[in-house]
């Protein structure tokens, strides 16, 4: 086993690790974590629950923000043309479906955590924002724990094989840098329809 030293921390720890992983970091972190599982005591039904938990709760404390009167009356002022250039960016992107806007902006890095602000400003319930929140968050979590679990026993198949250290680290720096160009695809699309 190549991260053996990992192996107290997860049994003692795991529930805190997989809340603070999500409320704190989101799906990447929560996908680090299936890799490390593969070999180590972490039990993916604690990060699958703790993690949708922790990411449930950060998604709702930012949603939470944006209903304080305080923020409602900051956008009334000056924020009213940001207001209306988010409005119109979502709007030509996902015409009005919330669902739809909500998701994009999950798979966008940088803008989530404005427009969960944002959404809060706006007429949206709890009932309707919850919901939508847990079933992106429940898809999100899933993928991420698949993607850690596949790419964890794939390296952990590579060691296994190769017993090269170069070989195994190379496959993590190529992981990674997948996940990189993934991630900035997704956010040029987003930028260029906010900037129509």
């Amino acid at each position: 086993m190549y991260l053996e030293f990992l192996i107290p921390y997860f049994l003692n720890y795991g529930i805190i690790i997989s809340f603070l992983a999500g409320l704190l970091f989101g799906v990447e972190s929560i996908m680090i974590l299936a890799f490390l599982g593969v070999n180590s005591a972490l039990s993916y039904v604690v990060l699958f629950s703790f993690g949708f938990l922790g990411m449930v709760v950060s998604d709702s404390i930012y949603f939470a923000i944006g209903k304080y009167r305080l923020f409602s009356r900051l956008n009334s002022g000056y924020n009213v043309h940001i207001s209306k250039r988010m409005d119109k960016a979502l709007h030509s992107l996902t015409k009005k479906n919330l669902f739809l806007t909500m998701m994009y902006t999950k798979i966008a890095y940088g803008i989530s955590i404005a427009t969960l602000i944002y959404f809060g400003s706006k007429e949206i319930s709890w009932k309707k924002f919850l919901k939508i929140n847990v079933t992106l968050n429940l898809i999100g979590v899933s993928i991420a724990m698949i993607l850690g679990w596949l790419a964890g026993h794939g390296y952990k198949s590579i060691l296994t094989i190769s017993k090269k250290l170069g070989l195994a680290i190379g496959f993590v720096f190529l992981f990674i840098i997948v996940l990189i160009i993934l991630k900035s695809f997704f956010n040029r699309e987003v930028e260029r329809e906010i900037e129509k």
